[in-house]
Parts: C-alpha cells; sequence; structure tokens
C-alpha cells in the first residue's frame, strides 16, 4: 500500500536535500526487495543501482548479489541489456568483494557471494573458453598488471573449464607474482611439468613447499618436485625429494617408493659395468626393496623377473640372501636373490 509513498518521499528529500550514501543504497536495494518480480520497475531499480555504485567503497553487502541478480532478471525478461553492459556490472560488482576480502572483511562470506554472482553471470550469458579468450583475454595483454582482472580470468577459467588454456596460466601467474601462494605456485609448477619445462616446475615447486604450512599437502608437492627431477635426468635428488615426501605423510608412500623403485629399474644400461652379471643386476635388488615399500607387488615380480640365474650368482661364489652393495647414483645396500625358475 505505501511503497509509492516510500519512493516518493526519498524522490522529494533528495530533490531538496541530496540523499546520503546509506540512503541511496537503500533506495537501491528496496527496489530489489519490493519489485524484484516487477518487470516494469527493472529500468528504475537498475538506474538506482548504478547510482549506488558510483561511491564502490560505501556499497552494503545487501547490494552485491541484488544488483547481480535484477540484471539477470532484466536481461532475461526485458532484454535491455546487452552482453557488455552485463559483463561491466559485473567486474564492478567482482571487484568491490575482491577488495572487501583483501581489506580483511570475511573471506568466506565474499567468498559465496562471488559464486552466487559468477553462477548468475553464466546464466545471462555462456562464459566458455571462447567468450574469456576474446572478451577479457586482450585486456590482459594489454596490462599484464592487473591483477584483478587476472583473477577474474582465472576465477571465470575455472568455472568454463578452461584450466587448459594458454590464458589460464598466464593469469594464474600474474597474480602469484602480485600474491605468491603455495596452491597457485603448485598449479603452475604442476602445468610446467606437464610441458616438460623442468627447471621452471622445479622453481614453482620448491616454492609452493617453501610456502605450503599444511603437512599434507606438503607431501604431495614435494612428491611432484621429486618427478621433476627424475624427468630432468637427476635421479638422486629425485629419490631424496621422494624419501622426504613419503617422511611427511604417509599417504604419498606408494607414490613415492614406485617413483624410486621406477628409477632404479631404468637404471640398468647406465649403471652396467659388463664385469658381474650379478653386480650389474644387483639394481633390481634395490627395485625389488623399494617396490616392497610401495606394497607394489606387480612390480616386485617385474624385478624378480630381472634377478641373475642361480648359474651366475653360484660361479661368482656368492650366496643368496647375503649382502650386496649396489652402486652407480643408487649407493645402497641390498640382498642378493635369484631369478626365479620359469
Amino acid at each position: 500500500i505505501y511503497l509509492d509513498s516510500m519512493f516518493t518521499v526519498y524522490k522529494l528529500k533528495d530533490e531538496r536535500f541530496p540523499l546520503s550514501d546509506t540512503e541511496i543504497n537503500n533506495v537501491a536495494y528496496r527496489y530489489y526487495k519490493y519489485y524484484k518480480d516487477d518487470a516494469d520497475k527493472y529500468d528504475e531499480a537498475l538506474k538506482a543501482f548504478a547510482r549506488a555504485y558510483k561511491n564502490p567503497n560505501e556499497v552494503i553487502n545487501n547490494n552485491l548479489v541484488a544488483y547481480m541478480d535484477i540484471v539477470r532478471r532484466s536481461y532475461l525478461k526485458n532484454k535491455n541489456i546487452t552482453d557488455d553492459q552485463t559483463f561491466d556490472i559485473y567486474a564492478q560488482i567482482t571487484e568491490i568483494i575482491e577488495d572487501r576480502v583483501e581489506q580483511g572483511a570475511d573471506a568466506a562470506k565474499f567468498i559465496q557471494y562471488k559464486n552466487i554472482v559468477d553462477q548468475m553471470l553464466t546464466g545471462i550469458t555462456p562464459v566458455d573458453c571462447s567468450f574469456i579468450e576474446t572478451k577479457l583475454y586482450p585486456e590482459l595483454k594489454k596490462n599484464p598488471t592487473n591483477v584483478k582482472l587476472a583473477k577474474r580470468i582465472f576465477q571465470l577459467s575455472l568455472t568454463a573449464k578452461c584450466s587448459d588454456s594458454d590464458f589460464y596460466m598466464e593469469a594464474v601467474e600474474v597474480v602469484h607474482n602480485a600474491e605468491p601462494t603455495a596452491g597457485l605456485a603448485g598449479i603452475i609448477g604442476r602445468k610446467k611439468l606437464v610441458s616438460e619445462q623442468y627447471p621452471e616446475a622445479i622453481k614453482y615447486l620448491q616454492e609452493a613447499i617453501s610456502l605450503e604450512k599444511d603437512k599434507a599437502k606438503k607431501a604431495e608437492m614435494t612428491l611432484y618436485l621429486a618427478k621433476a627431477y627424475a624427468l630432468s635426468g637427476e635421479k638422486g635428488k629425485a629419490r631424496n625429494e621422494a624419501i622426504k615426501a613419503g617422511e611427511l605423510d604417509q599417504s604419498v608412500i606408494e607414490g613415492a617408493y614406485n617413483l624410486i623403485a621406477t628409477m632404479y629399474m631404468g637404471s640398468f644400461e647406465d649403471c652396467k659395468q659388463n664385469v658381474s652379471q650379478v653386480a650389474d643386476r644387483s639394481v633390481f635388488f634395490a627395485a625389488y626393496d623399494a617396490y616392497k615399500k610401495a606394497g607394489n607387488t606387480k612390480g616386485m615380480e617385474s624385478a624378480k623377473a630381472q634377478f641373475p640365474t642361480k648359474t651366475e650368482i653360484f660361479e661368482l661364489n656368492l650366496e643368496e640372501g647375503a649382502s650386496i652393495k649396489v652402486g652407480c647414483w643408487i649407493n645402497v645396500t641390498s640382498t642378493i636373490r635369484i631369478r626365479p625358475t620359469e
């Protein structure tokens, strides 16, 4: 009954004494609260919200999701907003949300706001990889220090499942360079690993490990670092990191010792001296031990198949079960074993 009167009072006051920021925000929110289902009022509501957003620092929390919802409703019912206008408003809203998180506001609450706003955007216009690449990425290329835009590309790329794209990784690197975190360093390090950029992968994975506080996540990153060293040919460092990973968290022991065993298995040609079959094949004893620690029975069988024969051991006057020093880079003590008879 009194809605028209309420808005009339605000209008009359504004003509005589300009409304305060709080009152301007209240007008916008009341358009949303009372008229969000009335398509005839959407133009007025959009103007009210646009005015409130002229002073971003004073926008009330209630008007973050509310503005995007009015945009969504107006777009779907009245078709009076373009894709570019929609995204400009989305950018305004997300920038305020990100600023408030940076200023120490309730991060969980504002991340929830951001997720809702993201979902509304995708309900208005398809935010796919092509959209990000053509609408947002060119702006980041022009201004590669625009951290807020980089964050937007990063978040939308995850929503649109574009994490294998170049623009996603560029955005991640821009954000990480400005605000280093273990998570972002890990993302970059793993991507560099897949791309076979091993020195870069090692650099970022080491950074991720140094920044990470959670032991389980640190163990996971340490195992990735071990893989990077292994693929770059630094087997000794790879083994050291794999062992560290297992010591940090039991959940990665299987992966750690499987990696070590695989390196041992692949070292036969590099380490053999062609003097003694038993000495040369001792790498497979070490591999067997590592597979055993990993709980990998199939791997143990593969190692067994490469053991020296009973005759080769007998000819060297050695005994099954005796200790043997495995040379080369491996440099561990193992046990002499005989290849199973076929």
